[in-house]
């Protein structure tokens, strides 16, 4: 029988583990302050650290039996330094940038993303990091560049729809300062810096040139793919291809991360272990080991989820160097510990969360899975169940954040395991060699590539199995209790009956808390106006139904994510019908030019529209002004007395002050979708 539950004994075996567990929960808690306490806050929490450390040291010294206490003091200190640092970031000076338009001079640190029109790149203005989306001319682009631009800079912000994500913290945790667009004629390149060797500047230019050689053997997104999966270069993955590993499970593979580390590792020390002997030198390799994997994050532009793995990777690398015992828990606990002090904000992280939590599912969950022993007689068997395995641990670990964050679960993402793997060992291991072995790149990437291709038409044929994915958005508080039902699940030191009745009462507890969110927060009917360069309306009468209206009917991709995010975040997931133009019934009416939702009246005007055409007994509740509307803006006002004059983003700045020049004296509210966010209109 199972011994109960001692948390002395979890204190004694992974005291680490606590420790990182309450910085986490410190630096939670410490948003819930309000901002105008913060300063009270930050000199408190600094008294309450001091207080608690002392106490702990006099509890060491005097009385180091006395576990309670010490765990007590341990979790306090904790919470305290978490909340602490967390409060200090917030504190930190934000620079802000001069909203009107100006000539900056950049340097390019890294070209993001390019389109058919535009470069995405990310650079450094007057020694700040700043996103910027340029609009391609003729010339080419590439790290270590200078160019002068025109443009606005603005603070990362939102676009201000409902249940977005959170993209302007994500800049800034990234630490963006500002985010540009600068039309072709308004840049241009003045020239090339020469980077310091080892710089974040060469690694880039680096990496550039290894995609180039890639370049002489692949094109289209197998090119896309081999780059991203070996060197982290996602700029030339279409939508489409992401999509695909995304619907499939296998998103993690396109993002380096402790997978592709561990591969490349693992293959560095088999290679020591074979052919060198002498201790010295495997001392000596070990050490240049450690070189190879900052070399490699930096490669790869430095992402969160392949620092966690790099950090682990050099702790394991140190601790093998020493021949100490590892105890991968307190390893990965110290690695959280080194985040949560240096970079509080990481804990926000999504690629943060997931990969600690694939990691903790490995270490947790995968020593409890028995294996049979049948499947120990034969090595492929062993194989396949190790994949199996591996991939079910880390899976039920990552599983209820990724339906928090994503709102959404790969029904079979184990499947892909099987595909995903296998041709993703291929592919490093000839990626590896193709670079090593120079002579040997022709046929290295013949077996790349056509390992790329069986990948991707595998995964092409698993996405179109029925149901590749299932809408699921547990609220934040289902997913702590979902995560407690699983800790209480793997313990062992728990009794069975007492586990049973715990189950129980996380189940009730979880069913509780949807019944109780659909209740208190329900979906209110309302008309909603995304801001979105093409026009769009959202039209939600009831929970079971609702529209989206856009000018030529078919909604974009935009729109249908945009109202996918905004019902799931209700908990009333029912996908948005597109609504043809013209529709008509009993309560909704709309064709290209108007919509009129029960007595909500909502006018579209557009040069096709002629003011004389109007009834003269309309009255518009929302005018939505956008950038194929050219008549007299005033004249239409006075003749629809609108309450909201709502414009859209793709108007052309000179076209917007000319319009609100002509409405200034007219009294009617204004609204900015590129400003003030989508405009929610309540359905009367």
């Amino acid at each position: 029988m199972s011994q109960p539950f001692k948390f002395n004994d979890i204190l004694r075996e992974n005291p680490l583990l606590i420790i990182a567990i309450f910085l986490a929960v410190g630096i939670s808690l410490s948003s819930l302050i309000p901002p105008e306490y913060t300063r009270l806050a930050f000199y408190a929490m600094a008294g309450g650290v001091a207080l608690c450390i002392s106490a702990l040291i006099y509890c060491l010294s005097r009385r180091p039996n006395h576990t309670a206490l010490f765990a007590f003091l341990l979790i306090a200190s904790s919470c305290s330094i978490g909340a602490l640092n967390a409060i200090h970031n917030s504190t930190k000076q934000h620079f802000t940038w001069n909203e009107s338009r100006q000539t900056y001079a950049a340097l390019i640190t890294s070209v993001d993303k390019e389109t058919a029109k535009t470069w995405r790149v990310t650079c450094q203005v007057d020694g700040r990091t700043v996103l910027g989306v340029l609009l391609k001319d003729t010339t080419r682009l590439q790290p270590a560049d200078s160019i002068l631009f025109n443009a606005r800079i603005s603070q990362p912000k939102n676009q201000g729809n409902p249940g977005e994500f959170d993209y302007a913290s994500y800049l800034k945790r990234h630490n963006y300062s500002g985010t540009y667009f600068c039309y072709a004629n308004q840049w241009t390149k003045i020239g090339q810096a020469q980077p310091r060797i080892f710089t974040s500047l060469w690694f880039q230019l680096t990496r550039m040139h290894l995609v180039k050689k890639y370049k002489a053997f692949f094109t289209g997104q197998d090119l896309a793919v081999i780059s991203s999966l070996t060197l982290g270069d996602r700029s030339l993955l279409e939508s489409e291809t992401r999509s695909l590993f995304s619907q499939t499970g296998s998103a993690h593979v396109i993002a380096l991360s402790g997978f592709h580390l561990s591969v490349i590792i693992g293959i560095f020390n088999f290679i020591i272990y074979l052919f060198v002997s002498s201790r010295r030198w495997r001392t000596v390799c070990g050490l240049l080991s450690i070189l190879f994997i900052i070399g490699f994050v930096f490669l790869a532009g430095a992402p969160v989820s392949l620092i966690r793995a790099a950090v682990m990777a050099i702790l394991f690398q140190i601790l093998m160097l020493l021949q100490r015992d590892i105890f991968p828990l307190n390893t990965l606990a110290l690695t959280a510990i080194l985040f949560f002090l240096f970079s509080p904000d990481t804990l926000y992280d999504v690629g943060f969360q997931l990969s600690f939590a694939a990691m903790v599912g490995i270490y947790v969950i995968l020593p409890r899975i028995p294996q049979p022993a049948f499947i120990q007689r034969y090595k492929l068997a062993r194989l396949l169940y190790g994949i199996f395995t591996i991939s079910l641990a880390a899976q039920v670990g990552t599983l209820p954040l990724v339906a928090y964050h994503f709102h959404r679960i790969p029904v079979y993402s184990l499947l892909t395991s099987f595909i995903i793997y296998p041709f993703a060992y291929i592919i490093l291991l000839g990626a590896l060699l193709f670079f090593l072995l120079p002579f040997l790149q022709a046929p290295l990437a013949l077996i790349i590539g056509r390992s790329t291709n069986l990948m991707l038409s595998s995964l092409e044929k698993v996405a179109l199995l029925p149901s590749p994915t299932l809408s699921v958005s547990p609220s934040a508080l289902q997913t702590f209790l979902i995560y407690t039902l699983l800790f209480i699940i793997v313990a062992q030191t728990q009794t069975w009956g007492r586990k049973l009745r715990l189950i129980i009462l996380l189940l009730l507890l979880i069913g509780a808390s949807e019944v109780g969110y659909r209740t208190l927060h329900p979906l209110e009917p309302q008309l909603v106006l995304y801001n979105n360069t093409a026009p769009t309306i959202h039209i939600i009468p009831n929970r079971a139904h609702s529209f989206l209206w856009t000018p030529s009917g078919s909604p974009d991709k935009t729109a249908q994510q945009q109202a996918e995010d905004l019902l799931i975040t209700y908990h009333d997931y029912t996908p948005a019908t597109s609504l043809s133009i013209p529709t008509q019934s009993d309560s909704l009416f709309c064709d290209e030019h108007l919509v009129m939702a029960g007595p909500n009246t909502i006018v579209i005007p557009t040069e096709h529209l002629s003011i004389n055409t109007l009834s003269t007994d309309l009255h518009a509740d929302v005018l939505y002004i956008t950038k194929a509307f050219n008549g007299p803006l005033d004249t239409l006002c006075k003749q629809l007395h609108p309450k909201v004059v709502v414009f859209n983003r793709n108007l052309p700045e000179w076209k917007l002050n000319k319009y609100l020049g002509e409405i200034r004296s007219y009294p009617v509210k204004i609204h900015l979708l590129a400003n003030d966010g989508a405009y929610i209109l309540p359905l009367k």
